[in-house]
């Protein structure tokens, strides 16, 4: 029985051990970070800016010198272009909070993770609340249906909707 609890440590271990590979092994040969000191490498600080910088360098393994200002004038271009657009204007009126009981915490109301409203359509507008569940409207948001009170998960994180099916939306549950 010992030899059995013994080889099951092994065998858990051995995957933990694999699974704790330093990420400094994946350094790129090309990566500013290359050049930092072993003990830096080991540390955490370094890894957490090492991955910071590895996100924005893909695919080139650098970032342009001007990539900041570059991000912002598309993003104010964006804004302009939107103006532009027919888009819908809703006018939201605060119903609430409307406080309910949540175990010990007393008296709380959710908050509103994720939203969407049908393209061909805008008085058909979806919810998703914390803890919530799917809640639909298809009259601008006076009434709402829940959608989702028998499924297994009431965390939301996330709603969208098809682009080709306005009649398929995709929940993703936090």
């Amino acid at each position: 029985m010992k030899k059995f609890y013994v080889l099951l440590l092994l065998i858990l271990t051995s995957g933990f051990l694999n699974s704790q590979l330093r990420y400094t092994d994946q350094l790129k040969p090309t990566s500013i970070f290359t050049e930092a000191p072993e003990d830096v490498k080991n540390t955490k600080p370094f890894m957490r800016q090492w991955w910071f910088y590895e996100q924005r360098a893909y695919p080139d393994d650098f970032i342009p010198e001007d990539a900041y200002r570059n991000a912002l004038s598309e993003r104010d271009q964006l804004r302009i272009n939107y103006k532009q657009m027919d888009i819908p204007i809703f006018t939201w009126v605060s119903l609430g909070p409307t406080p309910g009981a949540y175990f010990g915490y007393g008296n709380i109301s959710s908050r509103i993770v994720s939203g969407a409203y049908d393209p061909n359509n805008p008085n058909v507008i979806y919810i998703g609340p914390a803890n919530g569940g799917v809640w639909k409207s298809t009259d601008g948001g006076i009434t709402w249906s829940a959608l989702t009170d028998d499924q297994v998960s009431m965390s939301m994180g996330a709603i969208a909707i098809d682009p080709a099916n306005s009649n398929i939306i995709y929940a993703g549950t936090g």
